[in-house]
């Protein structure tokens, strides 16, 4: 139940986060970016002479998933500087037709641009403010707020952001608590991994001793078999929560093997990871497979005859080529590409899902993603190993203000496609 979240979390290592669950405070000065973000930064600097005379230029930039952060700087060398941070968020990445891209510019002497009650933080409502757009802003929040691995030995803090969670719920009337941990904890890092354990046990205890009625459910990977470098100690897990989310989607996210594009959920990948996680001792009635409701698009640098499509090399946790290579595309959004496809949809009897290709502006593209006839694939298949149920990321997927007939089939479908327990 996460859009992208693996590569989507360094944000949260360029803020100092003091209330996690709520509000988000900015660094104030750019080489905070430095102290705080474990991932490589990039650097560049320079001297220039201006009508005051000589300055010294410095620039920062790094890109993480679909964020790109930069900071920069300048001295005349008698102590003045000029100092401001700049924060990029593609929601989708470059495509052939235009897409939507939103920017954060932060500048650190006036973020009361964007802090409305002068509080000193940023919260929901205000993102909401300069975004205008209610999917967007719990998207990105819900980003902005993940718990940092950075804090996962800390008790107390473990302690705080556990109370914060409760009272959130209670305060809202809601009906538990959604656990999204998607950072990497290697194999050497048992003192990370069993913290994240207590800390679920932590959250469980405290929401089932306030109403037992509460649910607490974990989000995990297609497989327990450290993808994207999560080693978890998911047999553990499974112990205290009512059930766990395994995200079947996102599973190029490291290509070991020829740098191609691939589906995003083959059903045999969704069948190797339910069975993994029974290997574990986890009870069938506690897995709920989560499937995709979007797919991805990805620019072909060579398409060959039988339909391989070689894509750019763009490296994830250790592997050279992965799906950030790709754009991710909502099932509603399919149909504003396939009219440029000569051959429309198309089926891999393999993967068990469809694809399509097409070409714009000398450019060749190929799309590979869900419908209702591999869903269902995957929902009858899974549905004979006893899992308790299934979800999706995400029910926006669907376009639910387009009341035309292509639209409300596009829905109906979709939605019908899951089976009845």
């Amino acid at each position: 139940m996460t859009e992208k979240g693996p590569r989507d979390t360094t944000l949260y290592s360029s803020f100092t986060g003091s209330e996690i669950t709520s509000k988000i405070e900015f660094c104030v000065f750019p080489f905070c970016l430095i102290a705080s973000c474990t991932s490589q930064w990039s650097g560049s600097g320079g001297i220039s002479h201006g009508n005051n005379g000589p300055k010294l230029n410095l620039g920062l930039h790094h890109t993480s998933g679909r964020w790109k952060f930069s900071g920069s700087g300048s001295t005349n060398f008698g102590g003045k500087w000029n100092v401001g941070l700049k924060a990029t968020f593609k929601f989708k990445r470059s495509a052939p037709l235009p897409m939507f891209n939103l920017s954060i510019r932060a500048n650190p002497c006036r973020f009361d641009l964007y802090d409305q009650n002068t509080d000193g933080f940023i919260t929901e409502e205000e993102i909401h403010a300069i975004f205008e757009n209610e999917t967007l802003t719990r998207t990105l929040f819900q980003a902005l707020t993940n718990y940092p691995k950075a804090n996962m030995t800390n008790s107390t803090a473990r302690a705080i952001w556990v109370e914060k969670q409760l009272q959130l719920v209670k305060n809202n009337y809601l009906d538990g608590i959604n656990i999204d941990f998607e950072d990497a904890i290697l194999k050497n890092e048992t003192d990370i991994r069993d913290a994240y354990v207590m800390l679920v046990l932590e959250v469980y205890s405290a929401f089932k001793k306030l109403s037992p009625v509460y649910q607490v459910t974990v989000d995990v990977a297609w497989s327990p078999a450290g993808v994207d470098g999560r080693y978890y100690d998911y047999g553990n897990i499974g112990l205290f929560v009512d059930f766990l989310f395994v995200m079947a989607y996102d599973e190029q996210s490291q290509i070991r093997g020829p740098c191609i594009a691939g589906a995003n959920s083959p059903v045999y990948n969704a069948v190797k990871g339910i069975k993994a996680y029974h290997q574990l001792g986890i009870s069938p009635d506690k897995l709920v497979l989560g499937v995709p409701w979007y797919g991805y698009m990805y620019t072909c640098l060579n398409l060959t005859n039988d339909d391989v499509c070689f894509i750019k090399h763009v490296p994830f946790r250790g592997v050279n080529c992965s799906d950030a290579a790709g754009s991710q595309i909502n099932y509603s959004s399919m149909k504003i590409y396939l009219p440029h496809s000569p051959d429309g949809i198309k089926w891999n009897n393999v993967t068990e899902t469809p694809y399509f290709n097409f070409k714009v502006y000398n450019l060749t593209y190929q799309v590979q993603f869900d419908n209702p006839a591999s869903l269902k694939i995957k929902f009858q298949t899974i549905q004979n190993l006893g899992v308790r149920g299934f979800g999706m990321w995400n029910a926006d997927a669907v376009n639910y203000m387009d009341n035309s007939t292509v639209g409300i089939k596009e829905r109906t479908e979709m939605w019908g496609a899951f089976p009845s327990f």
